[in-house]
């Protein structure tokens, strides 16, 4: 005959009040962290979701212009190049900073002025356009460009300051790169880059021992005449090795000597590309076969001749930042 033990009826009471709360006890529920899109937007902070509004704002108000260029990007003009510049700067402001969040202290008067003078630009270039001083499309994307330029410049003094803008002086500047060089400039530059490029043929034609005459643009040669004419100035392929030698000598180099010297041998440098383009053709032309000045070679061979400028230019970054290295090394 058995009987309960209040003993044992007390320890199943309490071992089932112990369970109770392990029971009931819920775990609470982590927020997932926001992914893509979300995740990025979050980062920036306040300030910085505002800046990007106020760039899509400004984007969207001169998106003409934007087409514009981009048009003329496809057609293969001379500022087909512009419409890769953001896209750098963008790249450039994101290898220094992660994040636009805690930039400084907001500018809001030098924003509203900079907001100022992009309007004024913008209005006055279609001003210009509609009275007839401006006559070309060029000297319009100009104005226009150059107002999106300031409105950018605005908004990241609005909203994120000096201090941010100043950390990110170099990619701020570069943006300016974006703006087609007005028709009248491009003229003035084609010239120079005509004549000087003329005269460098003049030394390399005397240097290979062909005979040759010389009548300002033109040369005459055996069995060929040839003109270097504004298309031979090679300004826009001058123009990208600008600005690929600018953004090198910011990523590559660090003193300024050195950075300012690869920026004066751009100008040198493209217009021996060029004199180096019209003494193959020629030559070729007198001792190969008169067609080649109405090959592919002389038609689109301008990538080529732009390849064997790149040669000198990055030999100079390597020898510049090989100094640098040395440098850093002994001190």
């Amino acid at each position: 005959m058995s009987t309960d033990s209040p003993e044992g009826d007390n320890s199943k009471t309490r071992s089932a009040a112990v369970s109770e709360p392990a029971e009931g006890r819920r775990t609470p529920k982590s927020t997932p962290e926001p992914a893509g899109l979300a995740a990025f937007m979050e980062s920036l902070g306040p300030a910085g979701r505002r800046y990007l509004l106020t760039l899509v704002v400004v984007t969207l108000v001169l998106a003409q212009p934007w087409m514009v260029l981009v048009r003329g990007s496809i057609r293969d003009e001379l500022y087909s190049y512009a419409i890769l510049i953001p896209a750098i700067c963008v790249w450039l402001i994101r290898q220094r900073v992660p994040v636009l969040a805690g930039s400084g202290q907001p500018h809001r008067m030098a924003g509203v002025l900079l907001f100022a003078a992009a309007t004024l630009c913008c209005s006055a270039g279609i001003a210009a356009r509609r009275s007839g001083w401006i006559s070309t499309e060029t000297s319009w994307l100009t104005a226009q460009m150059g107002a999106w330029v300031l409105g950018v410049w605005g908004a990241s003094a609005y909203h994120l300051g000096f201090p941010w803008m100043r950390r990110h002086a170099f990619a701020m500047a570069f943006l300016g790169f974006s703006i087609p060089v007005p028709t009248p400039l491009v003229e003035s530059l084609e010239f120079g880059l005509q004549a000087a490029s003329a005269t460098a043929s003049d030394w390399l034609f005397a240097l290979s021992g062909t005979p040759y005459l010389r009548d300002g643009m033109a040369f005459w040669l055996p069995n060929i005449h040839i003109l270097v004419a504004p298309e031979c100035s090679g300004i826009r392929s001058t123009l990208v090795l600008l600005i690929t030698g600018i953004l090198g000598a910011h990523l590559l180099l660090r003193k300024p000597i050195h950075q300012l010297c690869i920026v004066l041998i751009i100008l040198p440098l493209g217009v021996f590309r060029n004199a180096i383009r019209i003494l193959t053709l020629t030559l070729l032309s007198v001792h190969v076969d008169p067609e080649i000045m109405n090959s592919a070679l002389h038609r689109r061979g301008g990538p080529l001749f732009f390849a064997v400028s790149l040669v000198p230019l990055f030999a100079l970054f390597w020898w510049f930042g090989r100094r640098e290295r040395r440098s850093r090394a002994i001190h």
